[in-house]
């Protein structure tokens, strides 16, 4: 898997995805949980699927 998330998106990702799972489960949101889990995963390993198809990236030194 090449990284495509980086910068200020991945510790937003991470920050959001932290903030959803929290809000999920205190709140028993089943989705709120599962979207902040994808999001704090993807900004955590820097790899997301939907920018791969899209053949997007917010790295720096990656080409687009």
């Amino acid at each position: 898997m090449k990284k495509n998330v980086g910068g200020i998106d991945k510790y937003i990702r991470i920050f959001a995805g932290c903030i959803l799972v929290f809000v999920g489960y205190r709140e028993e949101a089943l989705w709120a949980t599962l979207l902040g889990a994808i999001l704090f995963f993807t900004g955590w390993y820097g790899w997301c699927g939907l920018y791969s198809l899209l053949g997007k990236t917010t790295c720096k030194n990656s080409p687009q």
